[in-house]
């Protein structure tokens, strides 16, 4: 069964609860393997969202305020990585999108964004919050 996810993680900010939901299925703080926050945003599992989207989704939650998030949609079957499209802000630097499809390729992306985000290799490819329940989805 494939399993989807898009949204935004921080490692430096827990967000605050309180902040309008409209468009937001799941607010969850992160403990492991970083301490910080994550937005589910299933409306992005079908289509990837363009920078202005996701800084406005940003700035919306207050996110403005970390110099370290990772926007990511993340697909997989069966363990194996098959899409991977994100954004990533690393000391106040925004860098992306990155895309990749080719499955020969994914999985070394998919760690390189999360090192640059600060998830060593060996906790990218066992990422609790990728797994399903995690979102309450």
């Amino acid at each position: 069964m494939t399993y989807k996810f898009s949204g935004i993680l921080t490692s430096d900010f827990y967000i605050e609860e309180g902040i309008d939901l409209k468009d937001i299925y799941s607010i969850r703080k992160i403990d492991s393997p970083f301490k910080g926050s994550g937005i589910y945003l299933p409306m992005y599992s079908d289509r990837d969202p363009n920078e202005e989207e996701i800084i406005k989704i940003v700035n919306s939650v207050g996110l403005s305020k970390s110099d370290n998030w990772l926007f990511i949609n993340y697909i997989c079957w069966a363990g194996r990585i098959d899409y991977v499209y994100a954004y990533l802000n690393s000391c106040g630097k925004i860098t992306g999108p990155v895309e990749e499809s080719d499955l020969n390729k994914t999985s070394d992306l998919f760690v390189n964004i999360m090192e640059g985000f600060g998830v060593p290799k060996e906790k990218a490819l066992d990422f609790k919050p990728f797994y399903r329940g995690f979102w309450n989805e």
